[in-house]
């Protein structure tokens, strides 16, 4: 007996109908044409109205969904009509690049897409990021994560008989999800989302007013270790192993690119929507934020800054490239300036101070930093 996965996939060319579906058991497909009455409850799971083997266009049952389409309409995929989401089913069953992964493993991309993929509104309610690419940035940053996720979902479909990994009320557990805001730093997203500089050069630094009203006041800043940011007890946003990351083969294998610590200062560049903004206020515990439009001179004075007081320092100041570990590949050299894609929201330049020879725990954990007060790059400090 076949069990018959719903809702079925529509593809449609020249005035005609058929529906696409898998067998749940057997993970194969098949084509059905009903009349458009039938064919309504059939979606809708009402599979008496399929009472004999004559409904199925093709006894044989295929691999892929592409397969039996083109079996039923010749070749030509791109000549039929169907919906975004079901030609990226069929384009992802037509490379299975998940079926290597292990439960755990699926569960945590899972957990990474689901916490990049949600955003809080102006309004401190939990939102989805736009599906659809636009003019906007973050649109066009966010509609590869939900193809991402899709994928995930109909994976877990083939495996498991529904959308989501084993043991999915726990698949949340380790995920960075955006923390509502209390009325004060809604109120600070809020005024800082009016007050942003519309310069493509804007940074911008989330944190605590004990800290950052001397950072715009004085220009004091410290530049962390990289091997200080694992130590971060229940911040989920900021704890990583900035020094390892796991790249992950389609075929399954992993391996572990790692380099020697360093030091880092990092900030935002200049967050395209309110939705992104409100979450970083909340990621980074922030009751305050200094926007700097002049962001490039800035670091670029901070990395001549750097150069004199640690010679022997190679000096970096770049955006973080944000790598998918299945399909990307990072040498040990370009770690500090690479991250997983489950921070993308962050939009992080950093810069960074890479010894040679000497270890960095040779020195301290901290680099002082003192840069004079920052209203000479336009800078504004938001509480």
């Amino acid at each position: 007996m076949h069990v018959l996965h719903m809702p079925a996939m529509e593809v449609h060319k020249e005035g005609r109908t058929i529906s696409v579906v898998r067998d749940e058991r057997m993970n194969l497909w098949t084509a059905i044409e009903l009349s458009n009455q039938d064919r309504g409850l059939f979606n809708a799971g009402d599979l008496s109205v399929v009472n004999d083997h004559s409904w199925i266009l093709h006894p044989e049952w295929y691999k892929t969904p592409r397969q039996c389409i083109e079996v039923v309409f010749g070749r030509g995929l791109p000549e039929v009509s169907m919906s975004r989401t079901n030609r990226q089913i069929t384009a992802y069953w037509d490379t299975l690049y998940l079926q290597t992964m292990s439960d755990h493993d699926i569960s945590a991309r899972f957990s990474d897409l689901m916490g990049l993929s949600l955003l809080l509104t102006r309004d401190n309610q939990l939102a989805p990021s736009t599906v659809s690419p636009s003019n906007n940035d973050d649109d066009m940053l966010f509609s590869p994560v939900w193809a991402k996720l899709n994928d995930v979902f109909e994976e877990c479909r083939r495996r498991y008989g529904h959308d989501y990994p084993k043991g999915h009320r726990h698949a949340t557990s380790g995920m960075a999800m955006p923390l509502p805001l209390d009325s004060d730093r809604l109120a600070l997203a809020r005024r800082m989302v009016d007050r942003l500089s519309q310069s493509d050069d804007t940074i911008v630094k989330f944190g605590d007013s004990r800290y950052l009203k001397r950072f715009y006041t004085e220009g004091a800043m410290r530049l962390s270790a990289a091997s200080t940011y694992k130590k971060m007890e229940g911040d989920l946003a900021r704890r990583d192993n900035e020094m390892a990351l796991e790249l992950v083969g389609t075929d399954g294998k992993k391996r572990m690119v790692r380099c020697n610590d360093y030091w880092i200062w990092c900030a935002t560049k200049r967050p395209e929507s309110a939705k992104v903004a409100t979450r970083l206020i909340g990621d980074f515990c922030a009751d305050c934020c200094v926007v700097i439009p002049q962001g490039r001179r800035f670091l670029n004075d901070l990395a001549a800054s750097c150069r004199l007081m640690i010679p022997e320092a190679r000096v970096v100041v770049a955006p973080i490239k944000y790598i998918d570990p299945m399909f990307d590949e990072v040498v040990p050299e370009a770690l500090p300036t690479t991250k997983h894609f489950r921070y993308m929201y962050q939009h992080e330049v950093r810069l960074v101070c890479i010894l040679g020879s000497t270890a960095i725990s040779e020195h301290s954990e901290y680099v002082n930093v003192k840069m004079g007060p920052l209203k000479k790059y336009g800078a504004d400090y938001i509480d």
